[in-house]
């Protein structure tokens, strides 16, 4: 059971960590190459698609979006 996401969302401008609070919270980190990555958890994919619209009424041009599960109980390694 995957209880929330971890997200990574590559972004074609760079962006002000203000605008972490418009995208759900997520870390924002602009890199060297004009671009931004943002990153956090989010607590399902109704959540991330939030972000994204957002994104696209805005104007921000979406370069990739990475997502990984995190699993609600830690996975049992087999004896």
């Amino acid at each position: 059971m995957i209880e929330q996401l971890h997200c990574y969302i590559r972004v074609k401008s760079q962006l002000s960590q203000p605008w972490a609070d418009w995208f759900g919270g997520m870390l924002v980190q602009n890199l060297p190459n004009g671009e931004a990555l943002l990153v956090g958890d989010l607590p399902d994919y109704p959540a991330l698609y939030g972000v994204v619209a957002r994104m696209r009424d805005l104007g921000i041009e979406i370069a990739s979006v990475e997502v990984n599960g995190i699993a609600a109980e830690p996975a049992i390694a087999p004896a």
